[in-house]
């Protein structure tokens, strides 16, 4: 797969989709549903964006739809199970909804492996990852189609002091999202702390934690600037929400309407990057306008940080996958820009 378009006419051509093939849905599948879970914000939410825009084009191609904003729909499982059952056709999920499923899905959890988002854009669509993700999804409902970027890469947020090397965190709590979180932050020797993200404000008011590692616009778009201090610009992973449609839903649909499917994919990718690119530019500036000091690293202190990170996971955790994962980002640096 070399472009974007391609993606799901690659996978179909494959066999992949073929494989996991059940009967067709009926003709009222034209009535769509899209759930989401950030704010119905343009301007900050890059999920939104992704969405409005596969939105936009799917209604003006004759698809009747129905949007669920800002988990309406439940929590994250929730809203995946509804996929499983055909009860929604397209859903921005979760990264760790795809890794219960996808062990190829986990791997892209390791930090300091994609270093920026044309390489990340280039791993969607110029290896085997999505296909190979989607063909471990295959015994499930479940169709990865594409990433909604969310703003800059992963960094670490926190209400007391400046971070440039893991020791840096001393008696930090730091928020974990996940257990990939909590992985990293024992690599780093930090002290993790596991709170519901509907609690973050209050736990960062009470001191139950100092912190949590998320894309520059987090503590922006939820509230949290008049206690977070510092950003650490760790560039950790690629921040997305991930766009999972339903299988038997995509496999019904006639020839006409699909492609105007991967037309409203297309659009929504477009959209998204170029909003991406916009707000990527002025993160610094709004983060310092709010009271919240910016530390770039080094590659010499971002080292730091991904040595032991990067041990664990080789030697221990995904050894299969991380080796996989590294093959597919070197073919990239071989095939050149």
């Amino acid at each position: 797969m070399s472009t974007r378009g391609g993606l799901l006419t690659g996978l179909l051509a494959s066999g992949l989709l073929g494989a996991a093939l059940v009967a067709p849905v009926p003709a009222q599948a034209e009535r769509l549903r899209v759930a989401s879970t950030g704010n119905v914000d343009p301007v900050l939410n890059g999920e939104h964006v992704w969405v409005d825009a596969f939105m936009r084009q799917a209604r003006a191609a004759g698809f009747e739809l129905r949007f669920h904003p800002g988990g309406s729909l439940g929590k994250e499982e929730e809203r995946t199970e509804l996929v499983n059952l055909d009860l929604l056709q397209v859903n921005m999920a979760g990264l760790s909804e795809l890794q219960v499923y996808s062990r190829t899905a986990r791997a892209l959890s390791i930090p300091f492996m994609v270093t920026d988002y044309t390489q990340f854009d280039r791993l969607l669509d110029e290896t085997d990852l999505v296909a190979t993700i989607n063909a471990e999804l295959a015994h499930t409902n479940l169709l990865l189609v594409d990433a909604a970027l969310l703003g800059g890469m992963s960094g670490l947020f926190n209400t007391r002091t400046p971070v440039a090397q893991p020791a840096d965190l001393g008696e930090l709590r730091i928020r974990a999202m996940s257990r990939s979180d909590m992985i990293v932050l024992e690599s780093w020797g930090a002290r993790g702390v596991q709170v519901a993200w509907e609690e973050v404000a209050q736990a960062l008011e009470t001191g139950i934690a100092h912190g949590y590692l998320n894309p520059p616009l987090v503590p922006l778009m939820f509230g949290h600037a008049g206690r977070i201090r510092h950003f650490s610009d760790l560039r950790l992973t690629p921040s997305a929400r991930w766009a999972v449609v339903s299988r038997r839903w995509y496999e019904g649909l006639d020839e006409t309407r699909r492609a105007a499917i991967e037309a409203a994919l297309a659009g929504a990718r477009e959209a998204n990057r170029a909003w991406a690119r916009e707000v990527q530019a002025r993160e610094r500036e709004a983060l310092e306008a709010a009271g919240i000091a910016f530390r770039a690293l080094s590659d010499e202190e971002l080292a730091a940080f991904a040595g032991p990170v990067h041990q664990r996971y080789r030697e221990t955790l995904l050894p299969e996958e991380y080796a996989r994962l590294r093959r597919w980002l070197d073919s990239l640096v071989e095939r050149g820009p």
